[in-house]
């Protein structure tokens, strides 16, 4: 054996694997070659025994900085530098300007990046102070509350006091007075009244959505009651360009 593969069964990680598995030197010795990856990156890579050394790629934490209630929506991390900001002058201005302390109102054309963008910003928060954001998709929120029945306040409560929420696709969701007025208004008046912070994306301008959730004409002054808080709770940041889905 090398002094350099002898060198190898000194390094404290293989010394607790041949612990942790009652294992010896002579048990490791046909499989040189992966111990020798898995210590040029031990970033990237597990080791597990069975019968024999197998090397694994350790699974990549996606999007670490946001929590979900149950699904995870994201497959990909997104961080900001895959955000087309330097190549769409709105976007460029809005980071030059973005304070990590406001809530913002994302709005703006199908696949501008909406999302992207509020996610991005979550993990550069995360990565910054270790603190996640709740990422809520709205319409899939509303039917699932729906279905809770009488306890659904649990898991309305998790929106409710969550430090830091990401209210996504707002206005897309199936409204009714209940969902309106129980459900939208008691969350926001409750994160406006406590100074949580919130982030929120829609299709729609926060103007639109009077008209959006005002489902007879005596609702009016209760929906734009609501639009009210939401615009005091968030900076609306109107986003405009292609649609990034559509790209390949």
């Amino acid at each position: 054996m090398s002094d350099y593969n002898f060198e190898i069964f000194k390094d404290g990680s293989i010394v607790r694997f041949m612990d942790e598995n009652s294992i010896n030197t002579s048990d490791l010795m046909p499989f040189i070659a992966e111990i020798k990856i898995y210590l040029k990156d031990k970033e990237s890579y597990i080791l597990r025994w069975d019968d024999m050394v197998i090397i694994e790629k350790k699974k990549e934490i996606v999007n670490s900085g946001l929590y979900y209630l149950e699904e995870i929506f994201f497959r990909t991390n997104i961080a900001m530098e895959d955000v087309d900001y330097k190549q769409n002058p709105v976007k460029k201005k809005f980071i030059s300007s973005y304070d990590p302390k406001k809530g913002y109102f994302f709005t703006g054309n199908n696949g501008i990046g909406k999302t992207f963008m509020a996610t991005a910003l979550a993990n550069l928060h995360y990565n910054e102070t270790k603190e996640k954001t709740l990422f809520v998709f709205w319409p899939d929120f509303i039917e699932k509350t729906k279905r809770f029945g009488d306890s659904n306040v649990h898991y309305i409560n998790k929106v409710k006091y969550a430090k830091r929420l990401i209210i996504d696709d707002l206005g897309q969701e199936s409204i009714t007075s209940w969902s309106r007025d129980d459900i939208l208004n008691s969350i926001i008046a409750f994160r406006l009244e406590k100074k949580l912070h919130t982030t929120i994306t829609s299709n729609y301008v926060q103007k639109e959505l009077v008209s959006i959730y005002t489902l007879r004409e005596i609702e009016a002054k209760k929906a734009k009651s609501i639009v009210n808080k939401i615009t005091a709770l968030s900076e609306e940041v109107v986003f405009s360009g292609k649609d990034l889905r559509n790209e390949n």
